[in-house]
């Protein structure tokens, strides 16, 4: 037994562990590819589950990011009254109060307007004329699809198969409609969930207002400790970098809505045309995805100047609509951005259309600073690969 143990040779001992923990590993995926179905099933469960841990979580830190600025604002300003002054009082917990209570009374202030407005510009609309529009909606679409029928048999070009794909069309579209109905069916039952959903993320956001910082520093320390000196520092310069894009592109892009939102409705009120601050809110929604709010102003006064035949109310609003516009992207949109985002037309659009298909309605407002803050690293290592290879040449 003795001789044995000297013979071994600790090189033979390592591969023979080594192909142990592979075979091991071979049987293990194989018995994972048989119960595949099973496997998704639980991953799937786990992603749903974290996704609603995280969702408050992660809604909150944005609140908290958000509101910073005016956070730090405060906490300076009650910093210098001479009582917390001369005590040393920290001034953190009074400046999130402050905070929190400015935050809430402008979305008091917002919705208490928003749904004034509104309820008082569709009472404005009879039931009556609501029936009239939607019946005459309905007069349009059949004259225009019995129109175009006709057409097309007089051009002999009726085959069954383009009857069939009107009617899948317009199938289609009830399809649609009923589908947005139901959408918002589900919305009105999930209320209680939704309110609980917020009630956690204004927790967490006055959890990261109050600790942020405290925060920060912890996992600062613990990326010294796990990590070198040069990862550590080009990690903070990739941070700074990407909170001067979000920070300056998002705060700039709600100013610019918010701004929008009120020229907008003003000038449309002022021209006459119905459910003007209707347009104005949309628009303004709009307005936090690039070439969105614009399609939304247009799209919806034509609509709505059309139904009510005001034609020289739709001519003046176009022309209003195109000075607003004009001055929004020529003026207040750059000064607002300033030189935080810089990135082409072309870039924005691709950002968007892979935004919307990544998350939807918020993955198309976050796409463009992302866009951009990929372009402004990639642009960066071109750089540095340049400056090497010009000093490889010299």
């Amino acid at each position: 037994m003795k001789n044995f143990k000297e013979d071994m040779n600790p090189k033979y001992t390592l591969i023979a562990l080594y192909v142990i923990a592979t075979c091991m590993a071979i049987v293990i995926l194989v018995r994972l590819l048989d119960h595949i179905d099973i496997v998704f099933n639980a991953l799937n469960t786990v992603v749903k589950w974290a996704g609603l841990v995280m969702q408050p979580i992660i809604g909150g830190l944005i609140i908290a990011y958000l509101l910073d600025p005016l956070v730090d604002f405060f906490e300076h300003q009650i910093e210098k009254v001479p009582y917390i002054k001369k005590r040393g009082r920290d001034g953190r917990p009074i400046a999130v109060a402050l905070t929190v209570a400015m935050a809430f009374l402008i979305v008091i202030l917002l919705f208490s307007l928003i749904i004034s407005t509104v309820t008082r510009q569709l009472t404005l609309a009879s039931l009556t004329q609501m029936t009239d529009i939607m019946n005459q909606y309905g007069k349009t679409l059949n004259s225009f699809y019995s129109s175009l029928q006709k057409e097309l048999t007089e051009m002999n070009i009726a085959t069954p198969g383009l009857r069939e794909a009107l009617d899948e069309l317009v199938s289609a579209i009830g399809k649609a409609m009923k589908a947005q109905v139901g959408g918002v069916g589900r919305a009105i039952s999930n209320i209680g969930s939704i309110f609980t959903s917020a009630i956690f993320i204004i927790i967490f956001a006055i959890y990261f207002m109050l600790d942020g910082k405290g925060l920060a520093r912890y996992w600062n320390n613990v990326l010294i400790a796990l990590s070198n000196e040069k990862f550590d520092t080009t990690f903070h310069n990739f941070l700074k970098r990407a909170d001067r894009i979000f920070s300056g592109y998002i705060r700039g892009q709600l100013i610019d809505a918010l701004i929008m939102a009120m020229m907008i409705s003003i000038s449309l009120s002022i021209i006459g045309v119905k459910f003007s601050i209707i347009i104005g809110i949309l628009t303004g929604i709009g307005n936090l995805i690039p070439y969105v709010g614009g399609i939304v102003a247009y799209g919806s006064t034509i609509l709505v100047c059309v139904i009510n035949g005001d034609f020289t109310k739709l001519l003046i609003s176009l022309v209003i609509l195109f000075i607003v516009q004009t001055v929004d992207g020529n003026v207040i949109n750059p000064k607002l951005l300033s030189s935080n985002i810089k990135i082409h037309p072309l870039l924005v659009i691709a950002s968007l259309i892979v935004g919307s298909s990544v998350g939807g309605f918020f993955g198309m407002i976050f796409a463009v600073p992302v866009g951009a803050l990929i372009k402004e690293l990639f642009d960066e290592i071109i750089d540095r690969i340049s400056k090497r290879r010009n000093k490889l040449s010299e």
